[in-house]
């Protein structure tokens, strides 16, 4: 848990003031957890570099352990084959990162001084190029980029780009920065409501395209990244402008319930999660925001951010989902504070159904409800997901560090973004909604279902409802759109089970501006494969095999003991095995092949 002394506290109400000038609080868009790592790195700054590591460890339980692990992995991780961005918060050790299973570290972060365009925090950058894990990304082929952050209000995003030597000298110090410590380029985290209005959005795209032009004049090769809250996904003036002029839009796809509101919630819902009827903001979801963004930018240009952290409320009624708060956020676990579990509030996850997070309900030490919100290994599978049902360029991480000592979240970036990667046999699939909500507007996408040596691969559909005639879905026996299409599908009516014979199966989501219905869920199976059964019933019953799909003509069935299943109607299946005490009983007027071409 991040605990805040009171000397901690005293730095940040006068960095607060001191910083920006302004209030603040008047912000209708929430600042990110970044805006959060930077008062903690205000509160570090009377201390030499050196010791923010045992500082960290100190007041806010930002401890690094199990180097062991990352050690271990690193020899076993294999090469991306999609990006993986992370932030790396100076002062914090790096011994427990997976070079291997990163493309990109930023390093966190040039703080800009808006009346200067100097770093406010300039001693903490000094030689930053030669830091030791800057030095180590380099030497394990990671690309570097420093992070630049300016958390603004409308007076000090007013004051910054009416200012045009503030804005050259900001830039003139960046480009000094990429050259002289030798990295890849500038990720660029401009934070704030009044980013994208109408005053403000024309002068900032204006600077960063002076930015870009002076960058790749002393680096050719050099890449801009900017960081974009989920708030913002749907403007197309800000998606578009920034989309002409930098190389990756990097959503934060997090903060959706955030450090200054009093409502318990996910930190990241990959679907709607259904706020308090008390609750005066509004929450999205990444999924939502994702498909909002891509309506403005390349897929090829994105890279869906996620948290490795979560936070914790006390509640006025329990364990009530959405329950009503009892004051903001008492605190921020990381990860590893989550999994190391020293409080023992988190030993019972319990899954929320809308975005799939993971919470957990607890009476704290005063016997005061509480509600813990974070995105556990099963949470941010979704997201991944999501990258690659929506072909984005990768993910990132907020922030590297978060999930020392712990080999999981590392393992699953090997399992998803990898040339080690392979896609389940079986799996569960939704619209853009996800399992408890509509599907969204204006989605226009597809995906492919390639499991690694299938022969065919079947779709069952456990529930449809698409607006008829306006949305639909469509699928294809191949890897994409100009395979042979299998059905198109609109309206009420539950699908028959698809097979693709090919061993590839694309599906195609469509759907308009107007109204939503229900949506798709649906599982996919891949052959051969062994299933078995679950209970005895009629062969053709899908219910009665563990798989939730009939066998198909490559696969083994396997009648398990005490199980009798019925052929009624022709099937055709690879091997048949029947267990002891089990019966396979074939009506005179059905046949079952076994093993035929």
């Amino acid at each position: 848990m991040h605990y805040l002394c009171m000397f901690n506290i005293r730095l940040t109400l006068v960095f607060v003031s001191s910083f920006f000038g302004t209030n603040l609080f008047a912000q209708t868009t929430p600042y990110s957890e970044m805006y959060n790592e930077t008062l903690r790195q205000q509160s570090l700054a009377a201390f030499p570099v050196s010791k923010w590591d045992s500082l960290r460890c100190a007041w806010y339980g930002d401890c690094t352990n199990n180097p062991i692990v990352a050690s271990r992995l690193n020899a076993a991780a294999c090469p991306l084959t999609k990006r993986m961005f992370g932030w790396h918060s100076i002062g914090t050790s790096s011994a427990s990162y997976v070079w291997q299973s990163l493309s990109d570290l930023s390093y966190f972060s040039y703080q800009v001084d808006y009346l200067t365009g100097n770093a406010s925090n300039a001693a903490s950058l000094v030689n930053w190029g030669n830091n030791a894990t800057v030095l180590a990304a380099k030497a394990n082929g990671v690309n570097v980029n420093l992070a630049v952050t300016f958390f603004g209000t409308s007076t000090t995003f007013g004051s910054f780009f009416a200012n045009a030597t503030a804005q050259q000298t900001l830039i003139t110090n960046l480009v000094n920065h990429v050259v002289t410590a030798d990295v890849k380029g500038i990720n660029i985290d401009f934070e704030g409501g009044a980013i994208v209005s109408g005053t403000i959005l024309p002068s900032y795209l204006s600077f960063l395209q002076n930015l870009r032009t002076q960058l790749l004049a002393a680096r050719p090769n050099a890449e801009i990244s900017v960081d974009i809250q989920g708030a913002h996904a749907s403007n197309s003036a800000y998606i578009t402008g920034l989309n002409n002029v930098v190389d990756l839009l990097i959503l934060m796809g997090y903060d959706y319930y955030w450090s200054t509101q009093n409502y318990p919630g996910p930190i990241a819902p990959t679907w709607q999660f259904p706020k308090a009827a008390s609750d005066p903001n509004g929450h999205g979801n990444v999924a939502n925001d994702l498909n909002s963004m891509l309506r403005y930018a390349p897929k090829e240009k994105v890279i869906l951010a996620m948290p490795y952290y979560g936070r914790r409320w006390r509640t006025t009624n329990g364990c009530v989902l959405p329950a009503d708060g009892n004051a903001a956020p008492i605190s921020t676990q990381t990860y590893t504070q989550f999994r190391d579990n020293s409080s023992g509030y988190y030993s019972n996850t319990l899954r929320d159904p809308y975005s799939h997070a993971a919470y957990h309900c607890f009476n704290d030490a005063n016997a005061v409800p509480n509600q813990q919100f974070i995105d556990d290994a099963y949470s941010l599978q979704t997201k991944y997901d999501l990258i690659h049902q929506r072909g984005l360029a990768g993910g990132a991480m907020w922030r590297l560090g978060y999930d020392a000592g712990y080999a999981d979240l590392w393992e699953m970036i090997n399992n998803n973004l990898s040339n080690c990667a392979a896609m389940p046999c079986r799996d569960t699939l939704y619209d853009m909604g996800g399992p408890a909500n509509n599907y969204v507007n204006r989605s226009n996408y597809y995906f492919t279902i390639n499991p690694p040596g299938a022969v065919s691969v079947s779709l069952r559909f456990l529930s449809f409802d698409f607006e008829a005639g306006f949305d639909s879905v469509w699928v294809f026996n191949g890897p994409d759109t100009l395979s042979p299409l299998i059905g198109n599908f609109s309206g009420a009516v539950l699908p028959p089970t698809l097979v693709a014979s090919s061993g590839v199966m694309t599906i195609k989501v469509f759907t308009d501006g107007a109204t939503t219905r229900s949506g798709f869920a649906a599982i996919y199976n891949c052959s051969p494969q062994l299933v078995r059964t679950i209970a005895s019933g009629n062969w053709n019953n899908p219910q009665i095999w563990e798989t939730g799909a009939v066998p198909l003509k490559s696969d083994t069935a396997w009648i398990m003991p005490g199980h009798t299943v019925d052929v009624t109607d022709n099937q055709w299946v690879g091997k048949v095995e029947v267990a002891n005490n089990a019966i396979v009983n074939v009506l005179p007027s059905a046949a079952l092949k076994v093993g035929e071409d």
